[in-house]
């Protein structure tokens, strides 16, 4: 099995992809306690934390997330509420990560972040990719054989370093 990181873009795509990164690299960096950061950063985050954890089978919808963050009381199992606050701190250890001016992916790096992830729930690893007997199976979608993984994360790790693509199309086949 191969890690699968190579894409086909229509001309329409490469286009947005360019425009997309000409609008990145013009716009000012913005600092922690910008305005932008607190206007557009919760509805961003509340938005990744849903969608992130609802692949795996989290019902939270972004407003839930946001009132699970918040510390207000919602209607669901803990487990899930225990996913979305692991997920929001993987997510701010990432962007702290990639914030820094000596930034590089590691194998390390994703094994913190996975371990973040998986902190508490039934089955935490922390941080150790799965072993034999451990399979995934998502909807119809099943996923590498555990002997398989290290592999494949190995081979993710020497992409993101040695890739020249887009950070878009890093940060998506990263997630």
């Amino acid at each position: 099995m191969t890690l699968h990181t190579h894409y086909m873009p229509t001309a329409d795509v490469r286009e947005r992809l360019d425009r997309w990164d000409a609008e990145a690299r013009r716009e000012v960096a913005l600092a922690p306690g910008d305005w932008r950061v607190s206007a557009i950063w919760p509805a961003a985050r509340d938005a990744s934390v849903s969608g992130s954890t609802g692949i795996e089978g989290n019902p939270l919808d972004p407003s839930q997330v946001a009132e699970v963050l918040a510390g207000a009381s919602v209607d669901t199992d803990e487990v899930h509420i225990r996913e979305v606050a692991n997920y929001n701190r993987a997510l701010n250890l990432g962007r702290e990560a990639a914030s820094r001016g000596d930034f590089t992916w590691s194998n390390d790096l994703v094994h913190l972040l996975n371990a973040t992830v998986m902190d508490g729930l039934p089955r935490d690893t922390h941080g150790d990719y799965r072993g034999p007997g451990d399979e995934v199976h998502v909807g119809i979608f099943t996923g590498p054989s555990p002997f398989l993984v290290q592999g494949l994360m190995d081979e993710l790790v020497s992409w993101m370093w040695a890739s020249r693509d887009t950070p878009l199309v890093r940060s998506a086949l990263v997630h």
